[in-house]
């Protein structure tokens, strides 16, 4: 036996084969090769299998394994299938299925509206009373999404069971919208809790998980029993109990928190007296709702080294968004990624207009000295004052720079915010890290030969960025464009219009 046929006897080497070849761009030529490999030996036979089986987006190919299982009728392309036992289950039916399934680490059982190309769950419901679980054993990340307009029930949860097991880490489970508990009646907390029990002593190693549009009476208990608890996302359109907010904010572990949709008003008065350590581990925070009942949540937080925070806000007045956005100099040291989205117009009731409450907004973020990455989309774009809002003054563009030294990361839009080719140039010279940046251009700064005229080109070159994402107010001069690029960013890569992307010059990309 030679060396190479010696080393292909070594599973190490036969998986960093099997890797190298899963990274194949296409996806066909890639479960080709690697079908052939795990058919080719046996060092390469579990390799090979684990990345072939590794993900599933439905189970069509595993349930076909099961004798008893047929399709119930011939199912026309694009419309759920469905599935049927037709005699009972024996122990031996279970033999291929186990065979595939213990490959299986990543299983999205998304169920779409019966249109779509997706299996109908309750072939899982009848094969559980068969055997209960777990089916798949090495089972990390399982999406169970119920996309059709129906309340969470203890009959949709039977369809997920099957898949809880120890081996589970990242969980996400619930409906699309919770619309229908209005015209339903709610399951009651005494008949849901053990449904939710069930999560907390199957699948105890839980670092993520996401609840979608869960029963609005549920308390949540349960997820304080997940001690290894990381990452907690919980979407939702209707009220939540009180007994709810104090599970989430009790836990002392968890690290990132994603609340979408929550009323945050519903927030008990007490709870301070009730949780000591709210959310002490915490470092990244998404909120989306109204930022009014958002400056309640951060002032519960106990936490001191919040380091990503991203805000949608979706209603109230300009004054409270800038009060919020105030809210967040205690985290000055810790904070180094912002996103704020205001998706829509604002009440512009009060002292603040639009444009002077983007000045005093960015004069807030001013005092978030470790910024590294800035998004700030305040949604003006259709705002009649577009055409003819001032740009930002040089002095403005020169203090972002100053305020955030660290900065890699810049994107900014709203019309209150509009750049010239001077107040750019001010802002890029002084960001010695900025690699993207995204910005609107007002038509005007396109004039190169007057700017180039009284300032020297050396001094405001920035040699870091390589990524720009243009919007322009109007009509672009890209001849200009080019060429004051060419200046002041000699590393610029590529630039990204409204239109699509498009290439520089090759003299620019250095």
């Amino acid at each position: 036996m030679d060396a190479t046929q010696r080393a292909l006897c070594v599973s190490e080497v036969c998986r960093e084969i099997c890797t190298a070849v899963s990274s194949l761009e296409q996806k066909c030529e890639r479960q080709d090769a690697l079908a052939m490999l795990a058919r080719c030996s046996r060092t390469f036979s579990e390799p090979a299998m684990d990345l072939l089986w590794r993900k599933l987006d439905q189970l069509d190919s595993l349930l076909v394994l099961i004798p008893a299982v047929k399709v119930a009728s011939p199912t026309p392309r694009g419309r759920s299938r469905y599935y049927t036992v037709q005699r009972p289950v024996l122990t031996e039916d279970w033999e291929s299925f186990d065979k595939y399934a213990y490959h299986i680490r990543d299983l999205n059982l998304t169920l779409w509206p019966p249109l779509s190309c997706s299996i109908e769950h309750s072939i899982y419901r009848q094969l559980a009373s068969y055997r209960p679980g777990p089916w798949l054993p090495s089972l990390r990340r399982l999406r169970w999404i119920h996309k059709r307009e129906v309340r969470f029930t203890h009959e949709l949860f039977e369809e997920l069971v099957p898949f809880l097991s120890l081996s589970l880490h990242d969980l996400s489970f619930g409906t699309e919208t919770g619309d229908d508990y209005e015209q339903e009646p709610t399951v009651s907390q005494g008949e849901l809790q053990p449904v939710y029990d069930l999560v907390s002593s199957k699948c105890p190693f839980l670092e993520s998980l996401l609840l979608s549009h869960p029963i609005p009476t549920a308390s949540l208990e349960f997820i304080r029993d997940l001690k290894h608890l990381r990452s907690l996302t919980v979407i939702s359109d209707d009220p939540l109990p009180p007994t709810a907010f104090k599970s989430i904010f009790s836990l002392a572990t968890i690290q990132s928190l994603t609340l979408s949709g929550v009323y945050y008003t519903d927030i008990p008065t007490d709870l301070e007296q009730h949780v000591l350590l709210r959310l002490s581990s915490l470092t990244s925070l998404s909120l989306s709702r109204s930022d009014t009942a958002i400056l309640r949540v951060l002032d519960l937080i106990s936490s001191p080294n919040i380091h990503t925070l991203h805000f949608t806000i979706e209603g109230g007045h300009w004054k409270d968004l800038i009060d919020g956005v105030g809210h967040l100099s205690r985290y000055r040291h810790s904070l180094t990624s912002v996103c704020l989205f205001a998706p829509a117009e604002l009440d512009e009731s009060g002292d603040s207009s639009p444009g002077e409450a983007g000045i005093q907004i960015l004069n807030n973020l001013f005092t978030l000295c470790g910024i590294k990455s800035m998004d700030l989309n305040l949604g003006w774009f259709c705002h009649p004052q577009f055409e003819t809002t001032p740009p930002l003054s040089t002095d403005i563009a020169h203090r972002m720079a100053l305020a955030w030294p660290n900065l890699h990361t810049l994107r900014i839009n709203g019309f209150s915010f509009m750049f010239t080719l001077v107040t750019l140039a001010t802002l890029t010279a002084h960001s010695k890290h900025l690699i993207h940046l995204s910005v609107p251009l007002q038509r005007f700064a396109y004039d190169v030969d007057r700017f180039f005229l009284s300032h020297s080109e050396s001094s405001y070159a920035c040699y870091s960025l390589q990524h720009f994402d243009l919007t322009p107010s109007g009509p672009i001069n890209e001849e200009g464009l080019t060429q004051a690029f060419e200046l002041l960013y000699p590393n610029l890569l590529e630039v990204s219009y409204p239109s699509g992307l498009q290439r520089l010059p090759a003299g620019i990309s250095g």
